[in-house]
């Protein structure tokens, strides 16, 4: 028997702070990815980007002007890393699958952005909201 699909977040060592926010469980593969930072100490990479679902139980601190989700993931000792293209529109899907128990694949494939590579762990580092402008929540 296969064991269960887990949704990327489901994967990182704090899943709650995504699933929080959402009644549902939304997949939130989607991203509009932002950032890829690798951090100074060498062995943490840090991805964020626009999730494609706005939460129908944000912080109650949001305003109600909020219609966008910004999410920073973590991925610590990282033991390959894998970065090629860049564009102005960089949406695609952000993947995280357990391969070992210590061992994370982490994939993101836009259009020319392709991120990817291999962790022990993940963990949502922040979450934010904001509004831009033209567009409505959800």
């Amino acid at each position: 028997m296969k064991p269960a699909l887990l949704h990327w977040y489901q994967q990182c060592e704090n899943p709650e702070v995504i699933e929080s926010l959402y009644s549902s469980r939304p997949p939130l593969a989607l991203w509009d990815l932002r950032d890829v930072m690798v951090l100074d100490d060498g062995e943490r990479v840090r991805l964020r980007a626009v999730v494609s679902e706005f939460p129908d139980n944000p912080p109650e601190e949001w305003p109600a002007e909020f219609n966008r989700t910004q999410v920073s993931v973590d991925l610590t000792r990282v033991s390959e890393f894998n970065f090629s293209g860049w564009s102005q529109d960089n949406t695609g899907i952000f993947t995280l699958i357990r391969e070992t128990p210590y061992q994370l694949a982490y994939s993101f494939k836009g259009r020319l952005t392709r991120v990817r590579g291999t962790c022990q762990s993940a963990r949502i580092s922040k979450i934010a909201g904001y509004a831009a402008q033209g567009q409505r929540a959800g």
